[in-house]
């Protein structure tokens, strides 16, 4: 609605009003699987190959009332306790979403990567794409019934004992130095990265999520304190740091007690990047693609900022779903038109430079004598004017124009 009150369309049409936009979300059926096939159609329709598709999960909160959907969880952002909203997505390295789905809030990463396995095995297996996965998801049943569906995986695992196999060699991977090491984990191939600054940062994570417990402890709000501190408990389980803190009772609150040898036990281990892979190939190119793993994460980024999937105030359930349906439609044709510029122009952008020439911008469908023209109306950037020309879209900039548009439709 405020991108309407800033735009063209005002011109053209008349305002609806906001229960409209509400009502139609609630027309949107079924949107996770709409969502897969029009990614698959743009796919194709770009000769675009996927080999690699990287996995990961995020919680999105809400203010408005607990339902079949939300359920409390554990966010990085947003009050605490409050009703949260899981989103798993998949994408390329070039960040185009390839499908997404949407959870309860307190449902586990592990349950969520199990059901999107059960899913798409079949998929995966027959077109032989490699799936890419960090250590929330990981766990050696997982890894086996990987295996025995016969698909192609790169996951990061928190396994600490395994057997080195050789001398470790020095690479570059985006101007970093990597070491790395081949390994053997119960018959399974490891491999192990070390790079100073990812040594820091993880050990910077471990602080920060040793902090986020003893906050959380001081302000979760439950009926009684054995509710209390089975939350704390079971935030300290989801965090990977059982053997670092300790919960101690008090008489009317609760005590978090860091265990400093465990500790530094874990920031030491915390070092190695431990990829565990049924893949052929060279080490080297092995850990440089699961690095860009990072990509998916950036998606998330842009779908909870500059798309704004959070915070959101819905009533029912279809229209949480729809809301999310709404914001990767918008996700998924931002990164095609990036990819589409490389690609055809060999332009290079980001997603920012993109949003930001066309947050203002309109794209008008008319329709005289039932010829349909497309008329592009807002800043004519560089590779705006590109398109325009190559696709012989009308362009206008004047509101004058625009409003003698509208006389002749």
């Amino acid at each position: 609605a405020r991108y309407y009150t800033h735009s063209y369309f005002k011109i053209l049409e008349q305002e609806p009003h906001v229960n409209k936009f509400y009502e139609s979300m609630d027309l949107i059926l079924n949107p996770e699987d709409v969502f897969t096939q029009l990614s698959q159609f743009l796919v194709k329709k770009m000769n675009y190959t996927v080999e690699n598709m990287y996995y990961d999960t995020t919680t999105i909160h809400f203010f408005s009332k607990i339902d079949d959907l939300r359920k409390k969880g554990y966010g990085k952002t947003g009050p605490r306790g409050a009703p949260l909203v899981k989103v798993a997505l998949t994408c390329t390295e070039d960040y185009l979403p390839l499908s997404y789905s949407v959870h309860p809030g307190n449902v586990s990463d592990i349950d969520c990567f199990k059901e999107y396995i059960n899913l798409n095995a079949d998929n995966l297996t027959k077109d032989k794409k490699i799936l890419f996965f960090d250590a929330g998801c990981y766990s050696f049943d997982i890894i086996t019934d990987l295996e025995q569906k016969g698909l192609i995986y790169v996951a990061s695992t928190d396994i600490t004992s395994y057997s080195l196999q050789g001398s470790p060699s020095l690479i570059s991977i985006n101007d970093h130095e990597w070491q790395i090491q081949e390994a053997l984990y119960k018959n399974h191939r490891v491999i192990t990265g070390y790079n100073m600054d990812h040594h820091l940062k993880a050990q910077q994570k471990i602080d920060y999520n040793i902090n986020r417990v003893q906050q959380y402890a001081l302000k979760v709000e439950v009926r009684n304190q054995k509710s209390k501190l089975n939350k704390i408990e079971s935030l300290i389980s989801s965090l990977k740091l059982k053997k670092v803190l300790t919960v101690l009772e008090r008489e009317d609150s609760f005590e978090i007690e860091v265990h400093q040898e465990n500790l530094e036990k874990k920031k030491e281990q915390a070092k190695l990047v431990v990829l565990m892979t049924n893949r052929e190939g060279d080490t080297d190119f092995i850990l440089s693609e699961y690095l860009r793993r990072g990509e998916v994460e950036r998606a998330y980024h842009y779908i909870k900022s500059p798309l704004e999937a959070q915070p959101v105030n819905h009533e029912k359930e279809s229209r949480i779903r729809s809301h999310f349906f709404l914001v990767m439609m918008g996700y998924l044709h931002l990164t095609a038109l990036r990819l589409y510029l490389k690609q055809h122009y060999q332009i290079h952008l980001t997603l920012d430079n993109i949003i930001e020439e066309l947050r203002f911008a309109t794209c008008l469908a008319v329709e005289p004598k039932k010829d349909i023209i497309m008329i592009y109306a807002g800043k004519q950037t560089s590779w705006i004017s590109t398109l325009i020309k190559d696709w012989k879209l009308p362009f206008i900039n004047e509101e004058e124009d625009i409003l003698k548009l509208r006389k002749d439709k």
